[in-house]
């Protein structure tokens, strides 16, 4: 096969290929996380989590925590939510 050919070839499957290729998101996304009471944390007890969500345009999103609380034991919260331009507090 000569060499034009396969330079070709390379083209087309490169250029084919790319239009699979997923755009990135264009939102600004913001994320604020508070933990204990004012900043105040008792160890060894149950402390609130705060989460402020926004971004710039509305947008269905699934907010994940992970949070350890002993040595064998974590928590995990999974909640879908839609966010928009106005901040939410979770």
């Amino acid at each position: 096969m000569p060499t034009r050919q396969r330079a070709f070839i390379l083209a087309v499957t490169l250029l084919l290929g790319s239009f699979g290729v997923a755009l990135p998101a264009r939102g600004a996304t913001s994320l604020q996380v508070d933990f204990g009471w004012d900043g105040l944390i008792r160890p060894g007890r149950w402390n609130p989590v705060f989460v402020t969500l926004a971004d710039s345009s509305t947008r269905n999103v699934t907010l994940e925590f992970h949070s350890p609380y002993d040595n064998y034991h974590a928590l995990l919260i999974e909640q879908a939510m839609t966010i928009s331009p106005q901040p939410q507090t979770l």
